[in-house]
């Protein structure tokens, strides 16, 4: 909101920026799930009942 930019003295991310920092979730979630993957296929199976 510029009136809150002009307050604290900030300024809008530039559009290249942004689109950068858009795709760190991605990045994250995709590495946790692929660590996840890893997890599940060494996991010790199940003791026979």
């Amino acid at each position: 909101m510029p009136v809150l930019q002009d307050l604290f003295g900030t300024a809008a991310l530039p559009i290249d920026v942004l689109a950068i920092i858009a795709v760190f979730p991605f990045i994250v979630w995709g590495t946790d799930e692929l660590r996840r993957w890893a997890v599940r296929r060494h996991a010790a199976p199940p003791p026979a009942t």
